[in-house]
């Protein structure tokens, strides 16, 4: 899905900023900045890229401009540097080369794998370069790479910039939920423990940064769509989450993906190592290698298509939530906690009752009740249990087929990147399942016109937000406590 950003600036074509750059057309626009393509009066109109920052005060200028400072004498044919830092009033830009190529966010999914290739090595021979200067990038994404069409190669721009520099401009155009150095969708699992000591710069997070946009750009999609990251994902399951890597055809490009986007960043490839895997050659040996984390990706076997009927395990109740202070706003913790328990589907009335199709008295959830339910699983099966891909469709005495659960099951527990629950009165969530529980996705509470977003944390909404179907917001959830 291509996002389209508001520009920063209320800037026209043919407006002259700073009494020198001639704007020509808007680029593109990031978060905190807007891209033009100009023409600087002062050198025979000569064509080059500005990018103008929104606007900060002046310790923010000066931080910014340090910052630029420590990079200036960085050259390298795959890295956009900057030419010139300034600022027009409080407004903060960069001048760089015009790269007429355009950036790749539009290319995903239709390069062949010999221009990823290609692009891979020029990009990985710069982030080498860089690495051995010190330096951490901090937002590899489609987006921050670009074409240069005259000298026919691939180069990664916008770097330079710390995470207290990203944090002002942030905040400067009120983007709350910019917590880290680097966009979400791109981050690893360690930027999203909490740990101070994880925030900092690290070469194997701009690695991760790069096998994340170079999954994207071969599929065409990343593996989770935002506000889901992947990197959060992984980081909920303690490593046992994999990415679907057998949407990658090539396997040349699928291995270098996943090796870049290994849990522990100890087990992640260097830049170097990822050239001389395009070069065909060996990794050389590891000095303490460590033990990879147990994945539960598991793939459908040759018993795909067989039916079995499958008793699952009974859940643990959840804990019932805290009375809030409205009528509605009760209905709709009681509404989340249903949430809970879809392991089993011990359906909740109260969750089902628009539907007219729950049993049992009214606000009653006895897990005692599941000896009456079964569920039946179509799909491949190992010792016993639900393995791999398929459907398992949840059933009462009556048979009425109450619920359907269709993904990855390993184990006996539901485990995906992006399954799909529905009710069958009509409400339903799309998103992952780690180890049976709810992991990051959408919550549809049809009958009641009213949906939430975001990640779930012991199958509670956990941080998100609760949307009317129109798109207006009802409330925010953040850490756990409606607001």
């Amino acid at each position: 899905m291509e996002t389209v950003t508001k520009e920063i600036h209320a800037f026209e074509e043919g407006d002259i900023f700073d009494k020198r750059y001639r704007l020509v057309k808007r680029a593109g626009s990031g978060g905190f900045a807007d891209v033009w393509m100009v023409e600087d009066t002062l050198r025979n109109n000569r064509v080059m890229a500005l990018k103008i920052y929104t606007r900060l005060d002046e310790e923010g200028i000066k931080e910014m401009s340090e910052e630029y400072d420590e990079t200036e004498d960085i050259r390298h044919p795959n890295l956009l540097t900057g030419n010139h830092f300034g600022a027009m009033g409080n407004i903060p830009y960069l001048e760089m080369k015009y790269c007429d190529g355009g950036n790749l966010l539009k290319k995903a999914g239709k390069m062949s794998p010999d221009e990823l290739r290609r692009m891979l090595r020029d990009i990985a021979g710069g982030l080498a370069y860089l690495h051995r200067e010190g330096l951490v990038h901090q937002d590899i994404k489609p987006e921050n790479i670009l074409y240069d069409t005259k000298g026919r190669r691939y180069m990664l721009a916008d770097f330079g910039i710390s995470g207290k520099s990203r944090s002002r401009l942030s905040k400067s155009v009120n983007k709350a939920n910019m917590t880290l150095s680097m966009t979400e969708s791109y981050a690893p699992p360690e930027k999203f423990s909490g740990n101070l000591e994880d925030l900092e710069p690290d070469t194997k997070s701009d690695i991760f940064s790069l096998g994340m946009t170079l999954f994207e750009l071969v599929v065409g999609k990343l593996p989770f769509e935002p506000p889901m990251a992947a990197g959060r994902e992984m980081l909920y399951s303690q490593g046992r989450l994999q990415l679907d890597y057998g949407k990658i055809a090539d396997p040349q490009l699928r291995r270098i993906v996943e090796l870049c986007t290994r849990y522990d960043k100890r087990d992640r490839l260097t830049a170097e190592e990822i050239l001389l895997l395009l070069d065909g050659k060996e990794l050389p040996p590891k000095e303490k290698p460590t033990v990879k984390p147990p994945t539960v990706k598991v793939k459908v076997d040759d018993g795909a298509g067989t039916r079995r009927e499958y008793r699952p395990t009974p859940p643990t109740p959840p804990k019932p939530p805290k009375p809030a202070p409205t009528p509605n706003r009760n209905w709709l913790y009681v509404a989340v906690a249903v949430a809970a328990v879809v392991v089993a589907v011990v359906l909740v009335p109260r969750f089902l009752r628009s539907g007219g199709d729950a049993t049992g008295p009214a606000d009653t959830a006895m897990v005692s009740d599941f000896d009456t339910r079964y569920g039946e699983w179509t799909g491949a099966v190992a010792g016993g249990k639900p393995a791999g891909k398929g459907v398992l469709t949840y059933y009462s005495d009556d048979k009425d087929g109450r619920a359907k659960y269709e993904g990855n099951m390993h184990d006996g527990k539901r485990v995906d990147t992006d399954a799909k629950l529905t009710y069958k009165n009509g409400n339903s969530f799309r998103g992952s399942f780690v180890d049976d529980k709810l992991g990051n996705g959408r919550l549809t509470l049809k009958s009641d016109g009213l949906y939430f977003t975001g990640d779930f944390r012991n199958d509670q909404p956990y941080n998100g937000t609760w949307f009317w179907n129109d798109g207006t917001v009802y409330s925010e959830v953040v850490n756990g406590v409606e607001k």
